[in-house]
């Protein structure tokens, strides 16, 4: 809509945007009118009033680009510069709402210097699209759980935990187990002595 302010743009297509939900994104690109026309606050209310009744579906908001047909340190240039840094501090808070800051060049606009040519859309194009699809990619919300390396002490029978760095092979132990015991091995013998077994006259359990 040539030479509209943010007040007209946001009246625009109302039906449509009711019927949007948070997959869908609402792109507001404007504000250059209300700026050179002295009516930044006015722009700024406007989207501020569009933004909190616009809650089913995010909003993406474009900075105003600098004019290159005016000298960096215009009165136009300086507006606008206020104007985005306004904007970012009224949508600071709204989670649904995102604001696309970008940086054109000067071979991207038409020979006036005031819009963007061919190219320069085809630009800002590409930036949206980029922008949206990584917004959607991050809208997924990894959680990463810790391996948990601890053990519980409670271990039924037969769940024993097997040690994985070890080598050797649990058939050939139970293979050795098996086997019969030879003359080359030793029997097993107790240092402990022995006490004599009572007999039927000293138990007690007799008298």
């Amino acid at each position: 809509m040539p030479g509209a302010g943010l007040q007209h743009i946001i009246k625009l297509a109302k039906s449509e945007i009711s019927t949007l939900t948070n997959r869908d994104a609402i792109i507001v690109c404007g504000g250059s009118n209300d700026v050179s026309r002295d009516m930044s606050q006015m722009g700024l209310n406007s989207l501020k009033n569009f933004v909190n009744l616009r809650t089913n579906a995010k909003v993406l908001i474009l900075a105003l680009l600098p004019r290159h047909d005016l000298i960096q340190d215009s009165c136009v240039n300086k507006e606008i510069h206020s104007f985005n840094r306004k904007l970012h501090k009224i949508m600071k808070n709204k989670e649904m709402v995102k604001i696309l800051d970008y940086d054109i060049a000067r071979e991207d606009f038409t020979s006036h210097s005031q819009h963007l040519n061919l190219s320069g859309k085809s630009k800002v194009a590409l930036l949206i699209a980029q922008y949206l699809t990584k917004s959607k990619s991050s809208n997924i919300d990894l959680i990463l759980l810790k391996w948990k390396t601890t053990t519980s002490e409670f271990i039924p029978i037969g769940c024993e935990i097997m040690d994985l760095n070890d080598t050797s092979d649990p058939d050939n132990d139970e293979k050795e187990e098996n086997q019969p015991i030879t003359s080359n091995q030793k029997n097993r013998t107790s240092n402990r002595r022995k006490k004599s077994s009572l007999t039927r006259s000293q138990d007690f359990l007799w008298e």
